[in-house]
């Protein structure tokens, strides 16, 4: 028993030469969601204390194990057993989706799990574990392939594990945000393993990126009304397009929830309102401590808060590519890519949905959003790069080279 517990604590530490920048900035936006999670949780005179101190004392029960989890990870990570595990990683991901289909629908969608245990009501999101899946899958099934596979080959076992999770989670579950993410994060971690025969596929692919982003400006003006009647979406998504180009326009019905976002922005000036002042959580913004936990760092800590947050979510990423791009093993600078594919994706999502820059999507913010989900997805993709970036810094990616 002894020696069970002493190996177990031994795993709770980073390994040699972990990249401390990087964690730092992950913990402190961390610290940072609990304190606005808190104060987004005030959302009624009623509100008492014990409802206040509830959710931040569980968010930060959730940091704790999601910083447990990374240590773990990042001890036991090996691209050996990741390639032994990927099959069944995959598989789980995949019954845990189909699970939720017989979970009562939360916000009129099925992508949760409710847990029996006692006391408040505790869920889970596999739609955040498949984000991950899929990062890995592509670094395992794409990368170091002989010089003989076709483009087919390369990418048809991630291209369909992703339409396999991307419908079940839109069309069954009802959630097109996360089903959106699982997309786009595939979409962009596909675009960096180097093979020869990949070439022309990447070109296509950029060019099919750049026609989508095309036809979503076109439907999001108001030139594209005609088009956008036509797609098999629900009216309230529809909605969602017409709101960004006229976010007031019909602003008590469908452009209420970013009409006050967007008045949450301008409230908060330079230095905000301060803390806990916030009015548009009063009602206004629903889900406030979730999807619009940025409108509230904008309104109560001003420009200047929410400059800072961007700066750290910046700093974020720029560790990851500045070791993605010294990374000798493809699998491994896949891997930081998609990692840095997967936070990017949920900033431009959720940011860029409560400023009306692009159409609500209801993706939270990493890191900053109340979830636990999602925050220990996030922190065990961050324990499996810290693994890489140590690996990387030792110097024992050494003499590897890339297959052509």
């Amino acid at each position: 028993m002894k020696k069970v517990l002493r190996k177990t604590l031994g795993l709770i530490r980073l390994p040699r030469m972990y990249d401390l920048p990087l964690l730092f900035y992950c913990v402190v936006l961390s610290l940072i969601g609990v304190v606005f999670i808190g104060s987004a949780t005030i959302t009624s005179d009623e509100t008492v204390v014990h409802d206040v101190m509830s959710s931040v004392i569980k968010q930060l029960i959730f940091l704790g194990i999601s910083l447990f989890m990374m240590m773990i990870v990042s001890n036991i990570y090996s691209d050996k057993l990741a390639k032994k595990l990927l099959i069944p990683i995959v598989l789980g991901v995949f019954g845990l989706l189909m699970l939720c289909l017989l979970m009562p629908s939360q916000y009129n969608a099925k992508g949760w799990i409710i847990l029996p245990l006692p006391g408040p009501t505790v869920s889970i999101q596999p739609s955040e574990f498949a984000k991950a899946a899929m990062v890995l899958l592509i670094a395992y099934t794409m990368c170091n392939r002989p010089k003989t596979a076709t483009f087919w080959d390369l990418v048809k076992v991630p291209a369909f594990v992703c339409i396999v999770y991307v419908l079940v989670i839109w069309r069954l579950q009802n959630d097109f945000g996360s089903a959106a993410v699982i997309f786009m994060v595939t979409f962009l971690t596909m675009m960096i393993p180097y093979h020869r025969n990949l070439k022309k596929g990447h070109r296509i692919l950029f060019g099919a990126m750049v026609f989508v982003l095309l036809l979503l400006l076109y439907l999001m003006s108001p030139a594209g009304e005609g088009l956008l009647s036509k797609i098999p979406m629900e009216e309230y998504q529809k909605w969602r397009f017409r709101n960004v180009s006229n976010p007031f326009g019909d602003f008590y019905e469908t452009g209420y929830q970013v009409g006050n976002s967007l008045i949450a922005f301008s409230r908060g000036g330079l230095t905000g309102v301060g803390l806990g002042k916030s009015v548009q959580k009063f009602g206004y913004l629903p889900k406030a401590y979730n999807d619009f936990i940025f409108a509230v760092v904008a309104e109560e800590g001003g420009f200047l808060v929410a400059g800072i947050v961007l700066l750290l979510f910046a700093g974020v990423i720029k560790r990851l590519l500045q070791y993605a791009f010294r990374a000798q093993r493809q699998e491994h600078k896949v891997i930081l890519f998609g990692t840095c594919a997967y936070l990017f994706v949920h900033i431009l999502l959720n940011i860029g949905g409560a400023s009306a820059f692009i159409p609500l999507t209801g993706v939270p913010l990493l890191m900053l959003s109340q979830g636990g989900t999602s925050l220990m997805t996030w922190y065990m993709m961050l324990g499996v790069s810290e693994h890489i970036i140590a690996t990387i810094r030792r110097g024992e990616e050494e003499g590897v080279v890339y297959s052509e």
